[in-house]
């Protein structure tokens, strides 16, 4: 069973904490515009299968310090985490749900191949 969990700001960390509780084998999350809570360690983190993590070039709100941060956080869990920084501000914008779309076909594709 896959389950995929996907926030954009506060929703972002709602999606770490449903994830890492969810009871599926491989458990994937998007993440925009939101931080890693900072809760989870790296026991909790390693639950996850992967992560896709996006800001907004100007997003004002989550920024490119705490982006870094979680991107490293995630890396130190052993994660495979694509981080992104994508054109726009505090939003999921188009290139956000390309970037999200080509995230899921990858997984899909991983998956199918196991």
């Amino acid at each position: 069973d896959v389950m995929v969990f996907a926030g954009f700001s506060q929703g972002a960390a709602m999606a770490f904490r449903a994830a890492v509780s969810a009871a599926a084998p491989r458990r994937h999350v998007i993440a925009v515009g939101g931080d890693v809570p900072p809760e989870l360690g790296p026991e909790e983190l390693r639950k996850l299968s992967s992560v896709l993590i996006c800001r907004g070039a100007e997003d004002k709100w989550y920024t490119p310090g705490t982006f870094a941060a979680d991107v490293q956080r995630l890396q130190a869990a052993g994660l495979a985490v694509q981080a992104r920084v994508l054109a726009g501000g505090h939003e999921w914008s188009p290139e956000v749900s390309e970037a999200a779309g080509r995230f899921l076909r990858e997984q899909a594709t991983i998956a199918a191949s196991e």
